[in-house]
């Protein structure tokens, strides 16, 4: 979709602009590359964690507004339901050259994230047994 004006930005955004940004919004979606894993919630709530966390506490994220969420997902090679992890991002501009370097500096943090979790989370925790 291409960037348009974007007359329902949230307040914290809006306030740097003045007035309706230029704005541009897509979707990542993760999933672990051992799909048994993405059918087990507590690997799926780490990995959303993990991510969270890093963009909160290592990744610089404004003027861009990313959530962590996940998407049911059905992984027909393994026959077994389960979710994605999925990161909606939003930037924004006065104009959309403006907009464009900001969804630019989106993805350089994506690129920062993806090499954080690569470098600190290559193997998810084992799920606690049930008692």
């Amino acid at each position: 979709m291409p960037p348009k004006v974007d007359s329902v930005t949230p307040e914290m955004i809006r306030v740097v602009f003045d007035k309706d940004p230029i704005g541009i919004h897509g979707r990542l979606t993760v999933i672990f590359r051992d799909l048994i894993l993405n059918a087990s919630r507590p690997h799926v709530d780490w990995l959303k964690q993990f991510i969270h966390d890093a963009l909160r506490d290592a990744v610089n994220n404004f003027p861009s507004v990313i959530f962590v969420g996940e998407w049911a997902h059905l992984f027909a090679d393994i026959d077994k339901e389960g979710y994605a992890v999925t990161l909606r991002f939003w930037a924004w501009g006065d104009d959309e050259t403006h907009a464009m370097e900001n969804l630019r500096s989106t993805f350089d943090i994506l690129l920062a994230l993806f090499k954080h979790v690569e470098k600190s989370a290559r193997t998810p925790p084992a799920p606690s047994p049930v008692s």
